[in-house]
């Protein structure tokens, strides 16, 4: 499976046909038909699409340094796709979230008969599929050296993207494992999932879905399978419809507990020494002492569970913290949980105001500043928030929730 540096380094190259290495990795060429795996005589399971209300943050504090980052976070109503199982015969898994049968016909995440081959293109350019396609027709992908292997068995697939990222497994995974719950599943032997991380498994268990034994996309990339249930409709962006925000309060429900604080502030120090170059908020610490003494918590989502971590943020009536996928783990909060997201970032603000919409948060956008002026992406560039518009989006937050 490709990371998106060697999908770009992949795709720079030029290759005209496949039987190469590239990190190590061997790459395969196979010809892809324009025709799409998935219709609606694969249909085994399929729960309605909805269109939900969008509501934009409440409040704006400070002021982004590209404007553009907003878009897409005014009122509106917006789609959720239906969910569905499809079934393919003989298919291989090439990509995150794509599936290739023996007759070259491509099945993934977000396509439709009709425009399969041109949506699946222009997600492609992206770099972040795992796979190269190319104009011409022809898929370049990371598999075995020698022959695939064949599978006599019916695989589950449970796409979506960034495989590692928890905050994905939160808004895109997950969803889909609530949705599974519910099916009325096909027979099947074993899982595939992205990878293969405590978190999933956890999540599995706590939801008692079948017990298989569970592959990752790169062990088996490229593998044949005798069926694949490729599991479709991960919400877009993290906007989800009122059957998932049901289904992640039962999940999260249990007893109350007047112990647990009911402020929190979600850190990302402990980031820092092993991601230096990703997102640093270089005066966190300073940050982090005011918010003490105005009566919060610090929590490090990532030394807990998935199901402490459900527990901490169900009891929440005030998060603060910067953007990041600690912060999603408000999916767990009540309605009416008032958010501040600290941020620097530009495309995920819109993503982090669908999580927050529509899970019934009360929200807010303190905008932070980059220390130095640069041509690296933002997300490598450090950045300071000031304290000043941090405490001004907090006495806000707080004056709601104690409304």
């Amino acid at each position: 499976m490709l990371n998106p540096h060697q999908v770009l380094t992949l795709r720079e190259s030029a290759p005209s046909d496949g039987g190469f290495r590239l990190d190590n990795l061997h790459i395969h060429k196979l010809p892809v038909a324009r025709e799409f795996a998935f219709d609606e005589r694969t249909i085994v399971w399929e729960e309605e699409g909805a269109i939900e209300e969008f509501r934009p943050p409440s409040r704006i504090f400070g002021t982004p340094e590209d404007s553009s980052c907003l878009r897409g976070t005014g009122s509106g109503r917006l789609a959720v796709p239906s969910r569905r199982i499809h079934r393919v015969d003989r298919a291989r898994i090439i990509g995150w979230r794509t599936v290739l049968d023996e007759n070259g016909r491509v099945g993934g995440a977000g396509l439709r008969n009709g425009d399969a081959f041109e949506r699946l293109g222009v997600a492609n350019r992206h770099n972040h599929e795992g796979f190269v396609l190319t104009d011409d027709g022809a898929a370049f992908f990371a598999g075995r050296p020698d022959a695939p292997r064949v599978y006599d068995r019916v695989a589950l697939f449970i796409p979506y993207l960034e495989p590692g990222n928890h905050g994905a497994f939160l808004i895109r995974c997950l969803p889909l494992f609530l949705f599974l719950k519910e099916a009325q599943l096909p027979p099947f032997d074993v899982y595939v999932l992205p990878e293969r991380t405590p978190a999933a498994l956890e999540a599995m268990r706590l939801l008692k879905l079948p017990d298989r034994p569970v592959y990752s996309v790169r062990e088996v990339c490229g593998d044949i399978f005798r069926t694949i249930h490729f599991v479709h409709g991960e919400p877009e962006e993290g906007f989800f419809d009122a059957r998932t925000k049901e289904r992640l309060r039962r999940l999260a429900a249990g007893p109350e507990d007047a112990a647990r604080p009911a402020r929190l502030y979600i850190s990302r120090a402990l980031t820092g020494p092993s991601r230096p170059r990703v997102r640093q908020l270089v005066n966190e610490g300073l940050i982090e002492t005011m918010v003490t003494g105005l009566g919060f918590s610090i929590v490090h989502p990532e030394v807990h569970s998935l199901h402490e971590q459900m527990r901490i943020f169900a009891h929440a009536r005030t998060i603060v913290g910067p953007s990041g996928s600690g912060m999603l783990n408000s999916i767990f909060s009540p309605p009416g949980t008032t958010v501040v997201d600290i941020e620097s970032f530009s495309h995920t603000v819109r993503q982090h105001a669908k999580v927050y919409a529509s899970t019934d948060k009360d929200y807010a956008f303190v905008f932070g500043n980059f220390v130095v002026p640069s041509d690296a992406p933002n997300w490598q560039r450090p950045w300071t928030a000031s304290r000043t518009l941090v405490r001004e989006a907090i006495a806000w937050a707080l004056d709601l929730a104690t409304a």
